[in-house]
């Protein structure tokens, strides 16, 4: 499970598994400084959340770099769409999402261990 972009022992989360992220206020799983300002930012978590925005193609470009950050899920499927995990500097919670398999989004990798 994550074939090619993650190293040998690691893999991309699952959509179920990002939503486990949903117990914690993302402002315990935010970096204190790769985002737009700091709004109490403490990554107690130590998640280390950074912004990177996405590539939108619709559009052809880059998005919301300092203020998003979305990430692919584990997802067999041929459909159009894949649930991924998005985080934003307005909302305090993981959203689970539908992800164009067009756009560019970050990845994350989990131990297998």
């Amino acid at each position: 499970m994550g074939g090619e972009l993650c190293p040998e022992g690691w893999r991309i989360p699952t959509a179920e598994e990002w939503a486990l992220l949903k117990v914690f206020h993302t402002n315990d799983l935010k970096n204190l400084d790769f985002w737009l300002s700091n709004n109490n930012y403490t990554n107690s978590t130590n998640f280390n959340l950074c912004a990177s925005g996405y590539y939108n193609d619709s559009t052809k470009r880059f998005e919301e770099l300092y203020g998003y950050a979305a990430f692919w899920s584990f997802e067999t499927s041929s459909s159009t769409l894949i649930p991924g995990a998005c985080f934003s500097h307005t909302c305090p919670y993981v959203e689970i999402k539908d992800i164009r398999r067009t756009d560019a989004v970050s990845v994350r990798c989990v131990s297998m261990d």
